[in-house]
């Protein structure tokens, strides 16, 4: 097997509730300055990315959602493919703001060799003019930031908004991820968005979400150091990977 350096995965497992998708991965203990990225695909094998942000292997399903943790910083995000981002910006100075974003008119969901990740962003209220001609600037809110915490109420750090947590002694990294977070519509039945067609969100049943799960290194470009499933001559295989 793989030697156990300090932060090496050794075991990954998931399970949902109606609110949460819940992600456990356990880790040489001594890793506390390591990074992490969590690779998940809701329609695996049909969408999302071949390749991730400066790392140097692949994963042959792909991923169209990307974890990345801190450890040092304790600071968490997730990014969603550019080929499965239903939005998009659209610029013009004319407008408050000068920018806003908008619906793609149709999106197929597909897997690309590669496809860069972006923030996920909504804009919950647009540029408009009050009666009086007042100005009101459109707003955006990035639900990319995974806030850092416990859920459990009776540790310290507690917060009902975490994401997700490192236990340093046991060696336990755990996330919790909305189920709307990954754009799942109805999780009980595994339906989940699967493009647009006239600005309208299409809607499939998912044969699972793929999962894989790599500690990385920062420097000189993010190298995988560990990961579960393996990555084997460059890759993480479509055989290798589990669904859940």
């Amino acid at each position: 097997g793989e030697e156990l350096t300090p932060g090496a995965i050794k075991t990954v497992y998931a399970k949902s509730d109606f609110r949460f998708i819940h992600i456990r991965i356990d880790v040489e203990k001594g890793g506390e300055n390591s990074d992490y990225f969590i690779l998940l695909n809701t329609l695996p094998g049909l969408a999302g990315s071949k390749s991730m942000p400066g790392l140097d292997a692949v994963i042959e399903n792909g991923a169209n959602f990307l974890i990345r943790l801190s450890l040092a910083s304790q600071e968490g995000w997730i990014y969603i493919s550019k080929n499965f981002n239903p939005n998009y910006w659209i610029y013009n100075e004319k407008r408050p703001g000068g920018k806003y974003l908008a619906k793609k008119e149709r999106l197929t969901a597909s897997l690309d060799d590669a496809s860069p990740f972006e923030e996920i962003i909504t804009q919950p209220n647009r540029a408009h003019y009050g009666r009086d001609g007042s100005v009101f600037y459109p707003k955006f809110m990035s639900r990319s930031f995974l806030k850092y915490g416990t859920a459990d109420k009776s540790l310290p750090g507690y917060s009902d908004k975490s994401a997700w947590h490192f236990d340093n002694k046991k060696g336990i990294l755990e996330a919790r991820i909305p189920w709307g977070l990954v754009y799942f519509t109805n999780p009980a039945g595994g339906i989940t968005y699967a493009g647009l067609e006239k600005t309208e969100p299409i809607s499939i049943k998912t044969k699972g979400i793929s999962i894989a799960a790599m500690k990385v290194s920062s420097a000189g470009g993010k190298q995988a150091i560990s990961s579960l499933p393996a990555v084997k001559e460059g890759k993480i295989t479509t055989e290798d990977t589990p669904l859940f």
